[in-house]
């Protein structure tokens, strides 16, 4: 049995997997978050917890994958990632050093993931608490943002983090390209970009102090408050998440999520449809699949005849099934054109782009996917190391909406 999500959305967070050298990507710490959220209130009672592949997926901001290969690899580097305790000095307890999960597998769409007894009493008894809100990490779209976030949050009762080191900060955020050895690429890249995403989409303003030694910034403290502005927009997301957390409790939106229908479009079709017709669509479709009269997957059929606004009758199946071999052929022959066209315009973009914009494409990369790879980076002439580093950024980057 999976454990059952605990409803809360705050996750008290021990300190030291927060101030953790920045090693993980955006990916690794949401699920980071979302693992020990799931766990949290059984840390003490069991080593085992498990989540379903398809629960925990939404929760790390991939509502519409069921693709596990990312996430087994993300699941990977948590087993071996180092936690050192007490990486400020802020705590009396003693120095102590793990890995985030000692065990992690998934099997029969089930995650299943286990800490270690020393890890998990220390986050099921913290000395200092971090607070951090699961459900908002996901409307940052970097990790640097998230890193900076969860070491301003905790310091919120007190209103500023304190000065420390600049190297620190480089530590604690991750930022440890070559690049960032100048204090300007490490300011513009890292921490204003931060700051203005913190500002703008969290329950937290930050503002950043300098103090400098023979005109050289040595260390960085943030003031912080609560963002006013932040609180109105949480009223009204809690309102409309409200909404559709009523909508994911109904018998349409379960089913359509067993069929492999991502949330977004699940609650799109129910919204729209209503649950009863979604339900009768579901039936009708479950039953032609066992006849084996469905080539394809069930889940692109059940698209095909709401899209369609098909009713379930023997003429309606017809058609859907007509709509969709004509939408497949057309689907094929438009992803074609569409691979070339992107293929010629990122070559020519490549070309044109300036020092600065391949920077900041690599501090993106950096801060999402390329953790660890800042060292085949080379700053100066913007390109990576030719072999695996240039083919890896190369294939990330042609995903990317430019």
């Amino acid at each position: 049995m999976s454990n059952e999500i605990i409803p809360k959305k705050e996750l008290k967070k021990h300190v030291a997997t927060i101030h953790t050298s920045g090693v993980l990507s955006f990916t690794e710490r949401k699920l980071l978050n979302v693992l020990l959220l799931n766990a949290f209130d059984n840390l003490l009672d069991k080593r085992i917890h498990s989540i379903p592949v398809k629960l925990l997926l939404p929760l790390i901001g991939w509502a519409d994958s069921l693709n596990t290969v990312d996430l087994k690899k993300s699941l990977s580097k948590l087993t071996t990632t180092e936690v050192k305790f007490d990486l400020l000095g802020d705590s009396k307890e003693e120095w102590g050093t793990t890995a985030f999960l000692a065990h992690a597998k998934i099997k029969d769409g089930v995650c299943t993931y286990e800490y270690s007894s020393f890890l998990s009493t220390k986050m099921a008894n913290p000395e200092i608490y971090g607070t951090i809100n699961v459900s908002m990490q996901n409307q940052f779209s970097g990790g640097y943002a998230l890193n900076l976030y969860e070491n301003c949050k905790r310091f919120r009762k007190v209103g500023s983090t304190g000065f420390i080191e600049v190297s620190k900060w480089k530590d604690l955020l991750g930022a440890s390209a070559p690049m960032y050895d100048d204090f300007r690429h490490f300011s513009n890249h890292v921490i204003k970009k931060a700051m203005n995403e913190i500002n703008k989409v969290s329950d937290i303003h930050i503002e950043v102090v300098y103090q400098r030694h023979m005109r050289k910034v040595t260390h960085l403290k943030f003031l912080i408050t609560d963002n006013s502005q932040r609180s109105i927009y949480e009223i009204a997301m809690e309102t409309q998440e409200s909404g559709l957390d009523l909508l994911r409790e109904t018998k349409a939106y379960k089913r359509l999520f067993e069929h492999g229908i991502g949330d977004k479009l699940a609650l799109s079709m129910i919204n729209e449809q209503g649950e009863n017709k979604i339900n009768d669509l579901i039936d009708y479709v479950e039953n032609k699949d066992k006849k084996k009269q469905i080539k394809g997957s069930t889940a692109g059929y059940i698209r095909v005849l709401v899209e369609s606004g098909a009713t379930v009758t023997t003429t309606a199946y017809e058609a859907g099934k007509r709509k969709k071999e004509i939408e497949e052929n057309a689907a094929i022959n438009t992803i074609e054109k569409s691979e070339i066209s992107k293929q010629e315009t990122f070559k020519k973009l490549l070309k044109v782009m300036t020092l600065e914009q391949k920077i900041e494409w690599a501090q993106k990369y950096f801060s999402l996917e390329g953790a660890g790879k800042e060292a085949n980076f080379n700053v100066e002439k913007g390109e990576f190391s030719k072999g695996e580093p240039n083919i890896h950024f190369m294939s990330w980057m042609r995903k990317q909406n430019i």
